[in-house]
């Protein structure tokens, strides 16, 4: 059986309220869910409550899942929209440079891939949230100034900006930190 047999059938009995598959689903979408939520927010406890109710949020429309649709893609709009609610909902605007360093789940490894992730994510993590959301929704995620204007609830223009500012920033991160490593 391939993956993604083996992925419609756990969703097929998951749509029918077996807990076993949902259980199931939920241990083989975990990681990919936990690496969404890292690039939106900075503190483990915060991930952890946008992703029991991203799961709340999985199961509870499953039955609305088209399978001739990619469920990835189902999967992480959720996830992506559940996280930009939950900052939109705490207004989540501060940053502790000790939640970036918790919240480093995935750099763990001594594989130059690893590092180069974790390089990555810590400066993504570094930017405030608005240019952190802008930036994850335009260049990770696919959405266009005008759906990020319509989440946010900003105006293009402004959307545009923060996407720049962001760039700006993180150019200015691995620039830094190219010259810290020669």
């Amino acid at each position: 059986m391939t993956e993604t047999e083996r992925l419609l059938k756990i969703i097929k009995l998951s749509k029918s309220g077996n807990s076993k598959s949902q259980f199931e689903l939920y241990n083989l979408t975990y990681n990919r869910a936990m690496g969404i939520v890292a690039r939106y927010i900075t503190n483990k406890h915060d991930a952890e409550d946008i992703l029991t109710e991203s799961y709340y949020k999985i199961f509870k429309n499953i039955g609305k899942y088209d399978e001739k649709k990619d469920f990835y893609n189902w999967f992480h709009r959720i996830i992506v929209n559940t996280a930009i609610d939950y900052i939109r909902k705490y207004k989540k605007l501060k940053i502790a440079e000790n939640e970036i360093q918790e919240m480093n789940l995935f750099c763990r490894g001594n594989d130059k891939n690893d590092l180069d992730y974790c390089k990555y994510l810590e400066a993504v993590q570094s930017l405030s949230p608005q240019y952190r959301m802008v930036f994850n929704l335009f260049v990770i995620d696919g959405y266009k100034h005008r759906e990020i204007a319509e989440k946010l609830g900003i105006s293009e223009g402004t959307s545009k900006s923060n996407l720049v500012k962001a760039k700006r920033k993180l150019r200015e991160i691995f620039t830094n930190l190219k010259y810290l490593n020669e």
